[in-house]
């Protein structure tokens, strides 16, 4: 129970971080709600949007320079929809605009922090997904790996059966070229075991195998 409760303070101490960027944020929106500042929309959308568009763009290449891409299919979608949340907050003062173009430079003010701590959010869930921690918990596990030994087993039976039908020479009348020919089996791109000597690979050629040490997978 108290490791738990450690734990979640130990959670709960990382996120601070976030409070001098809300305080900010709440600050400049008191500051600025009645003040006449029409003549800075312009220049306070395009910080917002500059610190979005730069933030999308170094996430991705936290996956691009990543030693374990090689691993990695596509963009997660974790990575997309927190790239759209917050290109979201960056365009909400041209939504403003729309409505009443009195209140655009205070919200682009009151965004502007919450950009700057989102921005920094992003980058931290650019490098959580390219973890190869991450990477092993996913997809071998003890549930993966039984999973996948129960669909490999059968797809192998399976195959072996349609060999069998095929009868392509018949017992005593086997060609040379035969006698050494063995079936293959299927490839997976799901094979927990295929992904693990990979990622092990990965991290030889990268020299980061004290990360693998780390957390006790070698």
């Amino acid at each position: 129970m108290f490791s738990k409760l450690k734990l979640y303070f130990y959670k709960l101490i990382k996120l601070l971080w976030v409070l001098p960027f809300i305080a900010l944020s709440f600050f400049l929106g008191i500051w600025s709600w009645n003040l006449y500042l029409i003549d800075y929309n312009s220049d306070l959308i395009s910080i917002g949007l500059t610190i979005a568009i730069f933030a999308v763009n170094f996430s991705f290449l936290e996956y691009q320079f990543s030693p374990y891409r090689a691993l990695l299919e596509s963009i997660t979608q974790v990575q997309i929809i927190t790239s759209g949340l917050l290109l979201l907050l960056a365009i909400s003062p041209l939504i403003v605009l729309v409505i009443n173009s009195s209140l655009v430079a205070p919200i682009a003010l009151i965004m502007i922090p919450l950009i700057a701590c989102a921005s920094i959010l992003l980058t931290k869930v650019s490098r959580y997904e390219s973890n190869p921690i991450v990477m092993l918990n996913r997809t071998c596990s003890k549930k993966k790996i039984n999973n996948f030994l129960e669909r490999y087993s059968q797809d192998i039976d399976n195959h072996l059966q349609e060999i069998k039908r095929l009868e392509l020479s018949q017992e005593g009348n086997i060609p040379e070229y035969e006698w050494s020919e063995k079936v293959l089996p299927h490839f997976h791109k799901d094979d927990p075991f295929n992904i693990l000597a990979s990622l092990g690979s990965l991290a030889i050629e990268n020299s980061d195998l004290h990360t693998l040490f780390k957390y006790g997978y070698l």
